[in-house]
C-alpha cells in the first residue's frame, strides 16, 4: 500500500437473530415460510443477515435491520392474501 491510497475499514455488518427470539413476534402463521427464506441458517437456527454495501458501519446496520423488515413483510404478503376488491365480491356473488 503506497501513502497515497486511503485506508480501508471492514464495515461489514451480520446480523445474528436466533429463531426462540424472532418467531414469538411473528404470526404463527409466518413460521415456515421465514424457515424457507434464503436468509435462515439451519446450522444455528438463526436468520443471518449481512450488509457491505456502504463505507459506513452505522448504514450497514440499517441496511441489515431493512432486509429483516422486508424478508418479514415479504413472508406475510406470501402467506397472507391480500383484500377482495369490489369487482371481484361482484363476480363471486353472481357465481
Amino acid at each position: 500500500m503506497t501513502d497515497q491510497e486511503p485506508r480501508r475499514v471492514n464495515s461489514k455488518v451480520t446480523l445474528r437473530m436466533p429463531m426462540d427470539r424472532l418467531l414469538p413476534l411473528v404470526p404463527p402463521a409466518l413460521h415456515g415460510t421465514i424457515r424457507d427464506s434464503r436468509f435462515y441458517a439451519a446450522k444455528s437456527n438463526s436468520i443471518v443477515v449481512q450488509a457491505d454495501h456502504a463505507r459506513n458501519q452505522h448504514d450497514n446496520i440499517h441496511l441489515c435491520v431493512q432486509k429483516l423488515f422486508d424478508m418479514l413483510v415479504d413472508a406475510g404478503r406470501t402467506v397472507i392474501p391480500g383484500s377482495t376488491s369490489k369487482d371481484q365480491k361482484e363476480r363471486v356473488k353472481k357465481l
